[in-house]
């Protein structure tokens, strides 16, 4: 019988459920973590306990949804989420059950999942319950739904987004049967709420294959959020792992304007901004010598300047090999390509006698002069420049 480490404060949980006379077993994305030989984030609890007799075992639970049998035990300081044993009704919505059916059996509780993957449990005591064939699926690494495919993504849309997250980031296969229904009911992802799609992109464009995202695409599930079409998207899977510039990528090759799709999506302030400037950055030349470099560098992160160049690679076939040289030269020897970064500031130049608007002129001209001859960068040199002009 397989044997896996559950903390302390988890196994708490577990025992204190049993010692009354209920079941508990690990469920979900814990159980298949383990599985995978990852360490698991957090983790969830099925039982046929009701949310009553969970609430009177606990000092701290927290009543998160006993609509649909889910309460929150605070243990050592940690959430743990134990869901009662249930039977899911009509999803008239798209999204959520109207109703719950609460049950004896793990087996039917099981049986109501997305994901073969995630429909396996486990317990220290009777080892791993799996009646759907999660294991092997993982041991395969193959993407399959628990019973039809159209049913579940018919039931909750968001099961579509999760499946090509899950394809992404954990290098799953999708079977075939799963992959038609997601290009057959992708359009009923209108149903999901913006913010929703946007954190489950955000997650798909992390993985290893982010270009799987274009089967929903081309099967018009973000129409609603003004992504119609797309090119062939494999070259983002070639990109440096930076989101921003991933997200770029991806709508430059949808051919869409950021602002429109990314407010459409409610995305931070912050990340429209950067986006945009990134997708401008697609569309100019690629930088060739340092001063370009340092230039690109005024607007993005180093660390952004680098997936840009990656993706220059990706999607115009450029070699990146002597800019990122360059770019790294630039970083180590910590080289001057903003204002704060001049030996010399504005009070210098107002003890100088230089006042007003002429001071951002004379630090932006000194600035231009360090970028290319970044040993110009002395106090005593700079004085000289302003001295001479």
């Amino acid at each position: 019988m397989e044997k896996f480490f559950i903390p302390p404060y988890v196994a708490a949980v577990i025992s204190k459920i049993e010692e009354t006379g209920f079941e508990a077993w690990l469920v979900g994305g814990c159980v298949r973590d383990m599985l995978s030989g990852i360490t698991p984030h957090d983790y969830d609890i099925a039982s046929n306990a009701p949310c009553e007799a969970i609430s009177s075992m606990f000092d701290r639970v927290i009543e998160t949804g006993i609509k649909h049998g889910t309460v929150t035990v605070i243990s050592d300081g940690q959430p743990i989420e134990v869901t009662r044993y249930r039977i899911d009704g009509d999803y008239a919505d798209h999204r959520r059950p109207d109703s719950v059916n609460f049950t004896g059996e793990f087996e039917d509780d099981l049986a109501r999942r997305d994901f073969t993957v995630n429909a396996i449990g486990y317990n220290e005591k009777y080892g791993i319950f799996d009646c759907f064939g999660g294991k092997e699926d993982i041991e395969r690494k193959i993407l399959r739904t628990v019973g039809d495919a159209e049913r579940r993504f018919d039931e909750d849309a968001l099961r579509i987004l999760r499946a090509i997250r899950f394809g992404s980031t954990l290098g799953y296969t999708i079977e075939s049967d799963t992959l038609a229904a997601i290009k057959k009911l992708a359009k009923t992802l209108h149903n999901v709420s913006a913010e929703r799609i946007y954190s489950e992109v955000k997650k798909a464009l992390m993985g290893s294959t982010p270009a799987l995202i274009e089967t929903i695409v081309k099967n018009g599930g973000f129409e609603h959020i003004g992504i119609d079409d797309c090119d062939d998207l494999s070259p983002i899977d070639a990109i440096d792992e930076n989101l921003n510039v991933r997200i770029a990528v991806l709508l430059k090759l949808c051919k869409c304007l950021p602002d429109s799709v990314l407010a459409n999506l409610k995305a931070e302030r912050s990340t429209r901004a950067a986006v945009g400037l990134i997708y401008t950055a697609l569309d100019e030349n690629q930088p060739l010598d340092r001063v370009e470099l340092k230039h690109l560098l005024q607007k993005h992160s180093a660390e952004d300047v680098f997936a840009i160049l990656s993706a220059h690679k990706a999607l115009y076939g450029r070699d990146i090999s002597a800019a990122k040289t360059e770019l790294c030269d630039i970083v180590e020897r910590n080289e001057p390509y903003l204002i704060r970064h001049l030996a010399i500031g504005g009070d210098d130049l107002a003890q100088m006698g230089i006042s007003g608007e002429a001071i951002g002129r004379v630090l932006n001209h000194l600035l231009e002069r360090v970028i290319a001859e970044p040993e110009l960068n002395s106090t005593e040199k700079l004085k000289s420049i302003i001295n001479s002009n």
